[in-house]
């Protein structure tokens, strides 16, 4: 049956009753092409709901808000960009910007290297890693505020559920 992850399962769970199609495309990515030298090839990232989650769903049309900042990274990303896709405001800071498979090597000396060997881009082909999903409303905390233990994003998406 092999393994299944449970944020996989949990983000499903949520978004099937947020999205309005039960198969969606939420990026675009590059590969390195083995067999031709120094090319790449792209493809759609597409999901689909399950089935026995799609069709027990009840569709939830209210404001959606999703939290993050510089310490979202990779699946992480992922998951801003579907939210995204299916209405959600994102709030907070950009994020690392460090999305892809990560692919590890052994170099002499014990070293080991790591890389991404995948792009991931937006839908509509604009570049993601190295800039990071960009917030819909920024909310970059002050030093004051952390110090009082305030948290200015919590609070920007309160005010923004409470907006009409």
């Amino acid at each position: 049956m092999g393994y299944k992850s449970p944020i996989f399962f949990n983000y499903w769970e949520l978004i099937s009753h947020l999205s309005s199609t039960q198969e969606f495309y939420y990026a675009l990515a590059t590969e390195v092409d083995f067999y031709h030298c120094g090319s790449f090839y792209k493809y759609e990232c597409r999901t689909k709901c399950p089935d026995e989650l799609w069709q027990k769903r009840k569709h939830y049309n209210g404001k959606i808000v999703v939290l993050i900042n510089e310490s979202a990274i990779s699946y992480a990303e992922t998951l801003s960009m579907m939210f995204r896709i299916h209405g959600a405001t994102l709030i907070g800071t950009p994020t690392a910007g460090s999305n892809g498979n990560v692919t590890k090597f052994n170099l002499p000396g014990e070293i080991q290297a790591w890389y991404s060997g995948l792009g991931f881009y937006y839908p509509d082909g604009t570049q993601m890693q190295r800039t990071g999903i960009i917030p819909d409303i920024e909310v970059y905390p002050t030093m004051d505020d952390i110090m009082a233990g305030r948290d200015e994003a919590l609070e920007a998406a309160i005010t923004f559920l409470n907006s009409n």
